[in-house]
């Protein structure tokens, strides 16, 4: 087998195929456009969280991340609409680490190809869920898929071990009282 088709294999398997921790429903329904949110502290995320349809990546409060910026927008989607939830945070030594959470857990197209490269290496747990990792000169993308939506992060990263450790604050939220 050619090393182009065990990576599209393996990106397939990984990504595309139903996890072990639940496999994806059969069918989630799109939404209706509605206008963006753009949030710039920490404090505003709950009104975020609450407004997605699913569980949403963010860092854990006092985990040392600090939000720079946050966008939750619709995409067009099959005959509806998805949505895109992106959280930008900056660490301890300034390093920028980028969270995506997308509805509905089908809607890989909109995560986007954009020249990443996949690695061939299993990446660290995320959110206690198996990752995939793709790099592109210097940077490091991880994603993985719940029931729900699909999760990516991207960061300036050495390598897989520093990546690990820059993952740990990452958390999926629900809105308080669910």
């Amino acid at each position: 087998m050619s090393f182009a088709a065990a990576g599209a294999l393996f990106y397939t398997a990984m990504i595309v195929g139903a996890p072990e921790e639940e496999p994806a429903p059969a069918e989630q329904p799109l939404l209706q456009a509605s206008p963006g949110q753009t949030l710039s502290a920490a404090e505003e995320l709950g009104g975020l969280i609450a407004a997605f349809p699913a569980p949403v990546l963010a860092a854990l409060p006092d985990s040392g991340l600090r939000l720079i910026r946050g966008v939750s927008e619709d995409a067009a989607f099959e005959d509806g609409y998805g949505r895109i939830a992106t959280l930008t945070y900056e660490d301890e030594a300034g390093r920028r680490i980028t969270a995506r959470t997308i509805y509905p857990a089908r809607a890989l197209s909109l995560l986007g190809r954009g020249g990443w490269q996949l690695t061939l290496s299993e990446g660290p747990r995320l959110a206690g869920m198996r990752t995939v990792c793709m790099a592109q000169g210097g940077r490091l993308r991880f994603h993985c898929r719940s029931a729900e939506a699909i999760y990516a992060v991207e960061m300036q990263a050495e390598d897989q071990q520093t990546a690990a450790l820059l993952l740990q604050p990452l958390q999926l939220m629900v809105p308080a009282g669910e």
